[in-house]
């Protein structure tokens, strides 16, 4: 999205919408993933567990405040959005 926002400036907020949708639902699997994963070694692994689940937290946070924030902010500086 930055190479189109850089070079194409016109097509960026179609190519946003689009790949927002796939980048969302790619973290939203993977942060779902992490958290079975966390779940069903919690007994045997306790210490792998914790990892998992802070990895899926991790997800959530990156892809619900820090990516919208960084667009937003990407937009302003290039005077786009």
């Amino acid at each position: 999205l930055w190479f189109t926002l850089r070079q194409y400036p016109d097509l960026w907020v179609t190519q946003h919408r689009r790949a927002g949708l796939w980048k969302h639902l790619a973290d939203g699997i993977l942060a779902g993933a992490a958290v079975t994963a966390g779940v069903l070694y919690r007994t045997e692994h306790p210490l792998a567990a914790a990892w998992f689940v802070a990895v899926a937290v991790a997800i959530v946070v990156a892809f619900a405040i820090i990516e919208p924030a960084t667009t937003r902010a990407a937009g302003r500086q290039l005077g786009d959005i």
